[in-house]
């Protein structure tokens, strides 16, 4: 998960210096005004790692924390707040079929198949960084434990909430 923050950061960062110096030359030829282009260039660097710098330090140390969990061995739920906590009933598939279903969708971060417990997230983008799950499952009752937190906003805790509830094809009943 850290790889996919900074291979994300990265890309804004291109970006970002990119489009800060093609603005700063057109506008500046508009302008007819001499410029050179090596000035540009390394402005635009130091600009450009400074502001995806404080933002994608500021990011990183917010969702830190739940990154951590996710990956971590911690078999209890997560206590995070603007967590939501509920289960799922009359589970029929396997542990292994229900493995497989969530990583056709989903990242799967860690798994203990002796406890039946996944953790999974969704893919972050620019505009969504997504949301992780905790699932236990209990074979015997045919019960799913969920607990589905944000990494950042609700958005993406709903989006996955509603994919949960389309996958098992009931709604999430909370304890």
């Amino acid at each position: 998960m850290n790889k996919r923050l900074l291979r994300f950061f990265i890309i804004a960062w291109l970006i970002y210096w990119i489009l800060y110096v093609l603005v700063l030359v057109i506008f500046k030829t508009i302008a007819e005004k001499e410029f050179d282009i090596t000035t540009i260039i390394l402005s635009g660097l130091f600009l450009s790692v400074l502001v995806t710098g404080m933002i994608g330090f500021g990011t990183y140390f917010a969702i830190k924390p739940k990154i951590n969990y996710l990956e971590s061995t911690q078999a209890e739920p997560p206590s995070f707040s603007n967590t939501q906590k509920g289960y799922y009933e009359n589970i029929t598939i396997p542990f292994k079929d229900l493995k497989n279903k969530i990583a056709k969708k989903w990242i799967i971060t860690y798994v203990n198949n002796d406890e039946k417990i996944i953790k999974c997230c969704s893919k972050i983008n620019l505009y969504n960084w997504g949301c992780g799950a905790y699932l236990k499952f209990d074979e015997a009752n045919k019960k799913l434990q969920c607990a589905f937190f944000p990494l950042s906003s609700n958005k993406g805790k709903n989006n996955l909430l509603g994919n949960f509830d389309l996958l098992f094809g009931n709604k999430l009943k909370t304890n």
